[in-house]
């Protein structure tokens, strides 16, 4: 299903562990995290996608709603610079069935 528009407006967040401390990885709807490549970018050893209990503990919300905005502890967020090149995405609300819409990334 698509919410508010093309999967191209839609920004990822997903809650990955870097040597075993969470981070939120932004990435555009139609791409993939590269988690190989993500590990290089921050330096870290070792990066695997957060188990269901930490998603909920960082956003307060279940998987599949995370979102860059208001999250429930305060964690690092690196965003691909792919998204630079836009403005006005739709994000979780961190919240189940809930979207924030016209977020812009700091650049």
């Amino acid at each position: 299903r698509r919410v508010h528009g093309p999967a191209a407006r839609l920004i990822k967040t997903i809650i990955c562990t870097a040597d075993g401390k969470p981070v939120a990885a932004l990435v555009r709807g139609d791409r993939e995290l590269n988690i190989p490549k993500f590990t290089r970018a921050i330096g870290a050893k070792v990066v695997e996608l957060a188990d269901v209990p930490t998603v909920m503990r960082v956003t307060g919300a279940p998987v599949g709603f995370a979102g860059p905005v208001g999250l429930a502890e305060a964690l690092p967020i690196y965003a691909d610079n792919e998204l630079r090149e836009g403005g006005n995405y739709v994000v979780g609300s961190n919240a189940a069935d809930a979207h924030t819409i016209n977020v812009t990334p700091c650049t």
